[in-house]
């Protein structure tokens, strides 16, 4: 993992909803769709996530996606 310099804050539309916030300042992380497809957007790269959390985010991002 890594520090991001500048991550991206998220602003859902067409009812996608927020599935993680930044700590230091709550703005939107990432956001999950679902309607005719599924999608989740993140607002920073996934291999800045600890190694140790890895795992579980992606399993829980590809249950969201079945």
């Amino acid at each position: 993992s890594y520090t991001v310099e500048l991550p991206d804050a998220l602003t859902g539309r067409n009812g996608a909803v927020t599935i993680c916030r930044y700590a230091e300042n709550r703005f939107s992380a990432g956001y999950a769709f679902r309607g005719d497809y599924r999608l989740v957007v993140l607002g920073f790269p996934f291999e800045s996530i600890e190694e140790s959390s890895q795992n579980r985010v992606f399993q829980a991002i590809l249950q969201y996606l079945q």
